[in-house]
Formats: structure tokens, sequence, C-alpha cells
């Protein structure tokens, strides 16, 4: 948080990425992928540089409560090594938090702005990570990334493919350092074969006299057109903020991929749950034709009641295997030759897989002693022998892995 003097006045009207928005799409489009991060609730843990005494009590609602996170959906990554210096941990990176407790922490500035975003949204903030203890030091850059797992794009139209999402963003640059070259920068760009190349589909930098500056859009739903590869079946994105010193913000939530299906694309939807956890959770669907074709991999939302669907898909017969970061996978067949599959039910995946190798053994059962006792609020917590989602590595997680020892997924 600094003076607002300081901060850059927008003047400019975005050149270079202006070209790449378009409208969301027609109604026949579907969503390939989405990610909100409502997901992440079971592992919020409490601030811990944020406190009222340094916000001035502006973080006293949050007392107790789970308000942030570093840890990401199923098949995203981060890489935090480009923070620099010791700030704010919980903005140390991207990071997962509760949109209300992060406008609080940082005494709002325009954050509140950001009526797009719900709850739960991807933060990278320099300024407030900055705030604290030594925060972003000398010429040293903060430079976070985080990056999606592949989507499958097989059976929709190339060309309808978009990149929708809603975006927070407030530029800064040009003002710290010696020399003064801060200049936060917004990048994403797209892979098409698994992370061997990458093209850059969007750039937003503060530089009022660049072809990429991107004055204040604090409440923006940004629709990006995707040009891929001929005969491409899967992306991924990669989101970038860099070159940034004591700046301000980039925020994300409701991203989603969508694209028009081609003749005789499928969807298949059923239910499955957790044996040992109950809430919605991400899974991945693994789909292997029978015909001996490439297998499919479609990272995918289940709801609360244990609902999902695996949209646009080739109308082929399939061996679906589904599985949970820490759960034994379970396989059904699906045959989308005729039309698309309804009403698929799968039995409940069973907990115990700690390292997501789909059994349930020694290594599982070194991960939860490693971690035994440990909370959300703690910094050797993890996710992965947490079985029942409760928050706590515990004697309940042992049971679970003892009673499903030695089993192997289908």
């Amino acid at each position: 948080m600094k003076n607002e003097a300081m901060k850059i006045a927008p003047a400019a009207v975005l050149a270079g990425a202006a070209a790449l928005m378009s409208p969301s799409g027609s109604s026949a489009q579907v969503n390939l992928f989405s990610e909100d991060f409502e997901n992440l609730t079971p592992v919020l843990r409490q601030f811990v540089d944020e406190t009222p005494a340094r916000t001035g009590n502006r973080t006293q609602p949050w007392v107790g409560q789970g308000v942030w996170t570093h840890f990401m959906p199923l098949g995203w990554t981060r890489d935090d090594s480009g923070v620099p210096g010791q700030g704010a941990r919980e903005w140390a990176g991207w990071s997962f938090a509760n949109k209300d407790f992060w406008i609080a922490a940082a005494n709002n500035q325009n954050r509140i702005q950001y009526t797009r975003g719900q709850n739960i949204v991807a933060i990278a903030d320099p300024d407030e990570y900055d705030d604290y203890r030594g925060g972003i030091p000398g010429n040293a850059y903060y430079n976070v990334y985080m990056t999606t797992p592949d989507i499958y794009i097989g059976a929709v139209a190339p060309a309808s493919l978009r990149l929708i999402f809603d975006s927070s963003w407030r530029p800064e640059g040009f003002d710290d350092g010696s020399p003064q070259d801060n200049n936060q920068t917004a990048i994403i760009r797209a892979s098409y074969d698994g992370g061997q190349t990458w093209t850059e589909i969007l750039r937003w930098d503060s530089d009022v006299f660049s072809d990429f500056f991107k004055p204040d859009a604090t409440n923006e739903n940004v629709s990006l057109v995707l040009n891929p590869p001929s005969g491409a079946t899967t992306v991924r994105f990669e989101f970038a903020l860099i070159l940034a010193r004591n700046d301000w913000w980039w925020a994300i939530d409701n991203l989603r991929v969508t694209g028009n299906p081609v003749a005789n694309a499928r969807s298949i939807s059923g239910t499955v749950t957790r044996a040992d956890a109950s809430g919605p959770f991400d899974a991945r669907f693994v789909l292997t034709p029978t015909d001996g074709s490439g297998a499919i991999t479609v990272f995918g939302k289940v709801a609360a009641n244990g609902s999902f669907t695996v949209p646009a898909v080739p109308n082929k017969n399939y061996q679906v295997r589904v599985k949970a970061g820490n759960t034994l996978s379970r396989v059904v067949n699906a045959n989308a030759t005729a039309g698309n599959v309804t009403g698929l039910t799968i039995a409940p995946l069973l907990g115990g897989d700690a390292n997501d190798d789909d059994s349930v053994d020694l290594f599982d059962l070194a991960a939860l002693i490693e971690t035994f006792d440990a909370d959300v609020n703690t910094d050797t917590y993890r996710p992965g022998p947490d079985f029942n989602a409760d928050g706590i590595v515990d004697l309940l997680d042992l049971a679970i892995l003892i009673g499903n020892f030695d089993q192997s997924g289908e």
C-alpha cells in the first residue's frame, strides 16, 4: 500500500492486445474447461502476516478463518522462484485468497471495484507483498507464474476457441529502483504441444508510451480468440506477472475455455463421489478409446452432489478412468458412439493415495507420517495425506490409509 500520488495515471488506450479481444462467441459454445478456484476452500489457511495489528484492524473480521492458500487446483502448477525478499507471505507469488480479505488487507485502493471476482480469486499483488518486512529489495523484480493443465480441444472447431476470464488489473511502472525501470507486465502464453513451445496471446504493461500499455481495468471480462495450429488436441496456458516492484496488481477469476463442438462430438455425464470426503472436488478423467486410439485426459469439476460432465469428445466407445488427487481410480465403460452418455454411475473413490500414483502403499504412509498432526495453518501441511479433507492430517486419515492399504486403482 502506497500513496496514491505515486501511481501512474491511466493516459493511453491499449493497442497491442486489443486485437486479441473478441466477443465470447456463439450460444453453441460449450465450456471445455473452467476454474473459479472455489474447490480450494478446504485448504485455505489463516493469515500469517496480514494481521489486525499490521493492517490497522482491517483484517479483524477474518481472525480464525481460512482466507488464503498457495495450493493449486488439480493439474495446475505455480512458480514463485522469482519472488525476491521477505514480503507478506500471503502474496508471495500467485495466491488464492478470499477477495474481501484481500481488499481489507490492502486497504482497498480500488480493489473493491473487482465485482466480477467472487469468493476465492487468483491474485498477484506486488504492492501488498512489498508492504511487509523488507519487501522487494533494491533492483529485484517480482516475477510470478502459474500454469493450467493441458485442456482437451480435439473435438471443437479451432476457429471457435476462446479463453475467457474476469480480470482486475492496475498498472504502475518506472518509479522504483535505480534505475527506475520497473514495468509491471501481464503476459498470457499458450502451448499446444505440452509446453515444448509457447505463443504469447496477451501482453499488458505499464509503459504509457508502449503499444501494450493497459490502463486501469479493475473489473473487466476478457475474451481472447485462440489460433491453434492444425491438428492441435490440447492447450495449456501460462499466466505471468513480471518486471514488478512496489507496483499494483493483477487478479483473475472465473476462467473458462470455450468452443463449438464439431459434428458428432459427444459429452459424458454422470455421478461420482469420494468414499472418505464430502463436498465438491477436482477430478482427472482419462478416456481410453476401445479402438486403440490415443487416450484423452480431461480435468473437470465434480459438484457437491457428485455430478460431472466431460464435454466435447469424439464419438467413440471409452474406458473412463476417474481419479481425484488422493484417491484410487475407478474405471467404467461409456459408449458414446450413438450419442451423448448420461446417467453414468461410478462407485465411490477410495482414499489413501497421498502421492497420486494410484496405489496405497508405504510411500503414502511415509507421506502421512511426514505431515502427521499438521493442519492447514501450518507450513508442513499437505493436502495429499488429508484424505477426508478436514484440514488436518490425523488418526482419521491414518485409518483410511490402513483400510485401503495395498490396494490399487482399477
